[in-house]
């Protein structure tokens, strides 16, 4: 497992505003990790979700 991205470090990755990492995160389309109430995120996971297609990131 890579570290872990906290939201706004993943809108970074994905060069996306941290608003629609939110949204994705809430639909349940992008895997993630709650770490008591903080949302974390594999970075590794991440892409190999997209990579599978699992979702389309529309901004």
């Amino acid at each position: 497992m890579d570290s872990l991205l906290d939201p706004k470090g993943l809108a970074v990755m994905l060069k996306i505003p941290v608003s629609q990492v939110y949204r994705l995160t809430q639909r349940g389309e992008l895997p993630h990790i709650r770490v008591g109430k903080y949302l974390r995120y594999d970075p590794g996971e991440i892409i190999e979700h997209l990579h599978r297609g699992s979702t389309a990131i529309i901004v």
